[in-house]
């Protein structure tokens, strides 16, 4: 049974790497839209796009969460609380809505 606890190394590097992924998708979609570019950038921002969705799937399946002051870590709990916390707003956060504009 695999479990990623809160404050686990993981989590945090796995958090940090989101977090430029963000960063450079700040910079470089805006920058893209425009000015052109070449379709080299597009892969990048796809292949980033797919960590969302595997960050995703990570939350959903395995990261634990403190509620009410305690460690939770049985598995249906902890999809019952993404779908009710998380599922929409990562939803519509990985949503690609910059190659909308094309």
């Amino acid at each position: 049974r695999v479990l990623v606890l809160p404050g686990s190394p993981f989590l945090l590097v796995w958090n940090s790497f989101l977090l430029c992924v963000c960063i450079y998708n700040a910079w470089a979609i805006p920058f893209r839209l425009s000015f052109e570019t070449s379709n080299k950038s597009i892969s990048i921002e796809w292949a980033f796009d797919t960590f969302f969705l595997l960050d995703m799937w990570l939350n959903y399946r395995f990261v634990a969460f403190v509620q009410d002051g305690e460690l939770v870590t049985d598995k249906t709990k902890i999809k019952r609380h993404y779908m009710a916390n998380r599922l929409k707003m990562d939803l519509v956060s990985s949503l690609p809505f910059d190659f909308v504009a094309y």
